[in-house]
């Protein structure tokens, strides 16, 4: 709550996340799904959307297996060679180079609508629908 209520409450101004949540939240059905980078935990509660999954939000039952095969099909697909930090250093690497066949695959098996990154890619075959220099909006359909 604090994190998301930050700007309000300590008088400072939005940073591109925010920017883009706020976009995201004004601009796109409620019931969207969207590949966002898993380790913005803020995504969920700012953009009040679903996302394919959340690094920082791991359940404690039977569905973290689901949770571990999501984390690593936003890694490409890629097993993690390394554990805690320096295997989100892995997912920061490879999530925003995710290739449009990935993506692609991704939002079939998500039923996702959206795909968030931290970076511009001119190379895949999506619709950019929102940009702020820090994060890029495509729409998969």
């Amino acid at each position: 709550f604090f994190v998301s209520w930050k700007h309000h409450l300590t008088g400072r101004g939005q940073d591109d996340f925010e920017r883009a949540s706020d976009w995201i939240q004004k601009n796109t059905p409620k019931d969207s799904i969207f590949i966002a980078p898993p380790w913005e935990y803020r995504f969920w509660i700012s953009a009040r959307r679903a996302q394919v999954v959340s690094y920082k939000y791991i359940h404690v039952n039977a569905s973290n297996e689901e949770w571990l095969e999501r984390i690593r099909d936003l890694n490409g697909g890629h097993a993690f060679k390394t554990t805690g930090g320096a295997a989100l250093k892995e997912l920061q690497q490879n999530f925003p180079n995710l290739s449009g066949g990935q993506i692609f695959k991704l939002k079939e098996k998500y039923r996702a609508d959206y795909y968030l990154t931290v970076k511009r890619r001119d190379d895949l075959p999506f619709e950019l629908v929102f940009s702020n220099g820090s994060y890029f909006l495509y729409r998969l359909s």
